[in-house]
């Protein structure tokens, strides 16, 4: 590889001495490099190449109750430079060759179906960690899907030159412009600080494009794990099928950590609650654009959260109900998990009828028109395909395994 790199080189310095050919070993452990660091292919490099690495990637963070999340991929919970881009950097000094590092300014995959996650404290830090890697040079730029021009993206300039301001005044100024009075600034710049707060409970990076928290609020329960599934929710895209119908890994412990992250963006959600009667007439269009995505990431998590905890009861309580005689102790904690089972999905009802409402106002959330959700209808039809469904388990399903059951 570093021989295709070398030639490639050379051959673009005979049109032009000071070209350079940046290589870029995207996944490389995955698929052609034995090495996770890619030593030996950096100190074959030669005059005229250069090295891009990712500062985040092919790491795990390890979290409370044995979690261990493989940063497969781009993401805003581990800040970095990981010891991998450390290492990579080093190999590159001692061999002489100049050293990029790539972040994406927007996409994280702890949510891919924002248009970019709001957890400003995370990219100001992600944008201090760049600049002081003592790598050449970064290259801030949208991969996946075009820049759309986000304050996470405007948030990197700001720690690229010296002096550098602190965070709290970069950001307290930088709410104070969107939100437009002092007020909604303050509510705004806690909103933010909620959002990063929130990103560490994400457990996992899935894989692509699958399930809520790609989908969001449009993801179904399945809480028939025998029902018919319809067409709307069987499309795929070039990585795989968009819809989970089975809970990934430890479902309790999963869903767990979801349901902090819950938590954690409904105080986000009800500080820009309190932020909008003070936001003035001017200021509404680019406030809205903190608001929506956040409200958005909030109901995601909601959506990750319920579907967890629905997998983690049905699939005890359609056990529970083709099993044979019951204690009356086994029937009283069975009924209690039944009530709790209805809460859920009566739960992701409204939390769904509540989502409508968010992406109507804003194109950017609706996974139709991403480049990786084309083969999905739009998010409005899968949410109301989805209520239809949930109003389905609730009446008919549900009664049903609780006759079973014998409850």
């Amino acid at each position: 590889m570093a021989n295709v790199c070398n030639g490639l080189a050379q051959a673009a310095r005979q049109a032009n001495p000071e070209a350079v050919i940046v290589a870029w070993p995207y996944s490389a452990k995955y698929f052609w490099s034995a090495d996770d660091d890619q030593i030996a292919f950096i100190q074959e490099l030669k005059p005229g190449t250069a090295l891009l690495t990712e500062i985040e990637k092919d790491e795990t963070v390890e979290k409370e109750g044995g979690v261990k999340k493989a940063i497969w991929d781009y993401s805003i919970d581990l800040i970095g430079p990981t010891g991998r881009a450390r290492r990579q950097i080093a190999a590159c000094r001692a061999a002489g060759v100049e050293v990029y590092l790539k972040s994406e300014p927007e996409l994280a995959f702890e949510a891919p179906g924002l248009p970019y996650i709001p957890c400003m404290d995370r990219w100001f830090d992600r944008a201090d960690a760049l600049a002081a890697s003592g790598a050449d040079g970064a290259w801030v730029l949208a991969w996946f899907r075009p820049n759309q021009g986000t304050t996470s993206a405007e948030v990197y300039k700001y720690a690229s030159w010296s002096p550098t301001p602190d965070r709290e005044t970069v950001l307290k100024k930088l709410a104070k412009r969107i939100a437009g009075s002092e007020e909604a600034a303050t509510h705004l710049r806690r909103a933010w600080a909620h959002v990063s707060e929130a990103i560490p409970w994400s457990p996992e990076l899935p894989p692509y494009f699958l399930g809520p928290y790609y989908l969001g609020p449009s993801h179904p329960m399945f809480a028939d794990p025998e029902g018919e599934i319809p067409a709307c929710f069987k499309a795929s895209s070039e990585f795989a099928a968009h819809f989970l119908t089975e809970a990934r890994g430890n479902p309790e412990l999963i869903g767990r950590f979801y349901r902090n992250m819950d938590h954690a963006l409904l105080e986000a959600v009800n500080e820009l609650d309190a932020a909008a009667p003070d936001i003035p007439r001017r200021c509404r269009g680019v406030f809205e654009a903190e608001n929506l995505p956040t409200r958005w990431f909030y109901h995601t998590a909601r959506t990750h959260a319920n579907f967890y905890e629905s997998c983690l009861l049905r699939d005890f309580l359609v056990t529970f109900a083709k099993g044979g005689a019951k204690t009356p102790e086994e029937i009283a904690d069975a009924k209690t998990k039944y009530d709790r089972w209805r809460a859920v999905l009566e739960d992701e009802r409204e939390n769904t009828k509540t989502a409508i409402s968010i992406v109507k106002k804003d194109s950017r959330l609706d996974v139709h028109n991403t480049r990786d959700g084309a083969a999905l209808a739009p998010s409005t039809d899968l949410m109301r395909k989805k209520l239809a469904l949930l109003d389905h388990e609730l009446k008919v399903f549900l009664p049903s395994v609780a006759e079973k059951a014998g409850l």
